[in-house]
């Protein structure tokens, strides 16, 4: 299961990776707000559960899903801008054309 530790980690590291941001599909933001309304949800999950007694444990594993979810997704884009900054440094693509090609994920 996922622990607030990983994604502590995660997103303190990633503002030393500024370079690869022009890369990403997906803005910084757009992560950050999916991460904060799955971790708002789950004391609303848990008062519907323990409080309201309506609710069951699938509640807190479709929370920990979505939480996955979202830090996959997020995690496998800035792989991708690596590995996409890799290749254009390699191939001593300029800075300006390197908006014109486009590496394509197969």
């Amino acid at each position: 299961y996922p622990v607030l530790a990983d994604y502590t980690l995660f997103y303190s590291a990633m503002f030393l990776f500024k370079r690869y941001y022009h890369y990403l599909k997906f803005k910084p933001a757009v992560s950050f707000v999916a991460l904060i309304v799955v971790l708002l949800q789950s004391p609303t999950f848990y008062i519907i559960w323990m409080s309201l007694n309506s609710g069951n444990a699938n509640f807190f594993y479709a929370m920990g899903l979505a939480l996955s979810l979202v830090e996959s997704l997020f995690l496998s884009d800035f792989i991708w801008a690596y590995i996409q900054d890799e290749y254009y440094s390699t191939q001593k693509i300029p800075e300006e054309t390197r908006h014109t090609k486009k590496l394509t994920q197969i």
